[in-house]
């Protein structure tokens, strides 16, 4: 027998800044995604994976994913899919006199992406 634990909550907290050092010269703490992603491994109790991400700050991303790696009964075929929403409101264009500079909406978003697969 083996015991594990199944429901995996995992916590974001992710510069978006090129590295580290670029975010140690401005401290700018509205530069940071922070969330939560959530991994339920043997969902229904067939070795398969949900995982839904909740994240916040600069960019958001709210995502669902499903992995069923054995879909036949012969152990052949998986299935899986995951639908998301994600936006930013700058994204980084040039660079210049190694400086990253951004392209900023003010009103609205920069990008915008709806993806299922």
């Amino acid at each position: 027998m083996l015991e594990r634990w199944y429901l995996w909550p995992v916590p974001i907290l992710q510069i978006t800044d090129r590295n580290f050092n670029a975010w140690l010269q401005t401290h700018d703490f509205t530069r940071i995604n922070y969330g939560l992603d959530l991994k339920w491994y043997n969902f229904t109790g067939r070795m398969d994976e949900l995982d839904a991400v909740f994240q916040f700050g600069k960019n958001h991303q709210f995502s669902l994913a499903y992995q069923d790696p054995y879909f036949d009964r012969k152990k052949h075929f998986g299935v899986g899919f995951e639908v998301g929403y994600k936006n930013n409101r700058e994204i980084g264009y040039l660079t210049q006199d190694d400086e990253l500079l951004f392209a900023f909406a003010s009103e609205g978003l920069s990008t915008e992406k709806i993806f299922f697969s």
